[in-house]
């Protein structure tokens, strides 16, 4: 559907909302409008859609893990899409439902501002987790500097309450203020240490929806039914590419799950790993210390092993020490059958605009606020220190103030210039003479090889030759003439026209 005139696909949007749920059965489309009280006319309020093919998939083959966020619209009228999208079997994303509103608050999230009273108050006894990256762009605004940068993603990646005591600690010693600031929020919502394990999810950073955000960046230019559909048609080509390309997977386990086992098989041989019996093994490594594992509980005092489901290393270890295969102590939710039920729904196609079911309800009119005119703007504003974005080739694009940062003159070793540009190359070279300076009295030069050889002739001038100003017997000797500056051919200073030794030889 082309994307046409903003006002017209406003004014169609209870027909669409019919086609969908039509084409989609099941599915949940809520359209919702308010009245304007001054024009009197019905405007677009908000927008949600569930593909029950996304819901279906979700409950069938996913992890019972959610992420949140919102992205801001880039067309015309302001607005934001909010958007929930799960885990599937491969450690990759798997949207689930999204909701085109006005802007995120408390009303619309009841569904960052207000999210967290809306989860207390529909689902009080959910764990939620805060997005790490999220929360440290909070705390150096008063916590600056590499060491408790560190400090605090180490505090989040512990997976046992020891060492997240044993880290807090440590930052208590640097700084007070920093310790306050990371001991008012609760651990459980941003330490492994505290996470529950049965969802065997152990993500530290909402990148789940951060990439759905970037997989829709151009339909969030596009009006507003335009962009509706540019999302369906991802959704409906991701879930048949997605099950055509598992089809053919021979494994178990899918493809990252599989990358994973080999990675820990490498890693075993950093470890001593000592059997006990029944199944229990003491195994030690290089980095964090000692633990014990129980491959009959497929649990490990690490707990890393319970919290993502996958063995650790020192699982791993001992799986290897007992000769086992690691894919029986892998759990069930990234298995290739796992994978095959979430993608085992379809996404059906819609008809054209033509063939849409006729409500006959009123037209609706796009919401009220309309941005500015001109040029909008296409990349976010990114936070203090964060990297910029690598270019398809792989290299990151400097910035014009980078750039000139990063060059150096190979003449005095100096930042933002260039060898041609160096400034004391006006103070070494001969040649470069100030255009400005009174004439002097010419001195010998040294000929050229590639210059011809004019015979010296001694020169007698008098005091009355030039201007009354006694000028030196000199052997005049040609010398390169530049395009830019034009020197003297006999003293190499001025231009033959002024030159006080070449008025004297006339």
């Amino acid at each position: 559907m082309l994307n046409g005139d903003y006002k017209d696909q406003y004014s169609r949007l209870w027909d669409y909302v019919e086609e969908i749920k039509k084409s989609n059965p099941n599915s949940t489309v809520v359209l919702k409008t308010y009245m304007d009280e001054v024009s009197g006319e019905e405007k677009f309020q908000r927008l949600y859609t569930c593909f029950d093919a996304c819901r279906q998939g979700f409950l069938k083959g996913c992890r019972p893990v959610i992420g949140v966020d919102d992205c801001h619209l880039k067309g015309s009228h302001k607005g934001v899409l909010l958007t929930a999208v799960g885990i599937d079997p491969n450690n990759c994303i798997f949207p689930i439902c999204y909701c085109v509103t006005e802007g995120e608050d408390l009303a619309t999230w009841k569904w960052q501002k207000g999210l967290l009273p809306a989860l207390y108050e529909l689902l009080p006894d959910i764990e939620h987790r805060f997005c790490v990256r999220h929360m440290y762009n909070n705390f150096k605004k008063d916590h600056p500097g590499q060491s408790l940068k560190d400090k605090m993603w180490n505090i989040a990646r512990a997976s046992t309450v020891n060492q997240f005591k044993c880290l807090m600690d440590s930052v208590k010693e640097i700084d007070e203020e920093a310790y306050k600031w990371m001991a008012d929020v609760l651990p459980r919502h941003w330490s492994r240490s505290h996470f529950r394990t049965p969802p065997k999810c152990a993500i530290l950073l909402n990148n789940l929806c951060e990439s759905f955000n970037a997989a829709i960046l151009e339909a969030r230019s596009k009006p507003l039914l335009s962009m509706m559909e540019s999302i369906r048609i991802y959704l409906m080509k991701r879930m048949q590419i997605k099950r055509d390309t598992m089809s053919k997977w021979n494994d178990r386990f899918c493809p990252k799950i599989m990358a994973k086992i080999e990675k820990l098989k490498n890693e075993t041989r950093c470890c001593i790993c000592t059997y006990a019996g029944a199944a229990k093994f003491e195994v030690k490594d290089m980095w964090y210390g000692r633990y014990v594992v129980d491959l009959d509980k497929c649990s490990c005092s690490c707990r890393r092993w319970d919290l993502s489901g996958i063995p650790c290393i020192h699982a791993m270890s001992a799986i290897m020490s007992a000769e086992r295969d690691p894919e029986q102590y892998v759990d069930a939710c990234y298995s290739v059958e796992s994978h095959s039920k979430a993608y085992d729904f379809i996404v059906n196609p819609v008809n054209g605009r033509s063939e849409w079911p006729i409500t006959g309800k009123g037209d609706i009119a796009p919401p009220g606020d309309i941005k500015l005119p001109g040029r909008p703007k296409q990349k976010r504003i990114r936070e203090s220190g964060e990297p910029p974005t690598p270019s398809a080739n792989g290299t990151e694009k400097l910035s014009k103030k980078a750039y000139y940062k990063s060059i150096k003159c190979r003449k005095c070793g100096k930042s933002r210039h260039n060898k041609k540009h160096c400034p004391t190359k006006a103070q070494t070279d001969p040649h470069l003479v100030d255009a400005t300076a009174e004439p002097t009295e010419c001195a010998p030069q040294t000929q050229t090889a590639s210059q011809p050889q004019i015979a010296p002739q001694p020169i007698a001038a008098t005091a009355d030759a030039v201007e009354g100003q006694p000028v030196a017997e000199i052997a005049p000797q040609h010398a390169t003439q530049t395009h830019k500056k034009r020197k003297c051919s006999v003293c190499l200073q001025h231009n033959r026209k002024k030159c006080p030794a070449s008025a004297a030889r006339m």
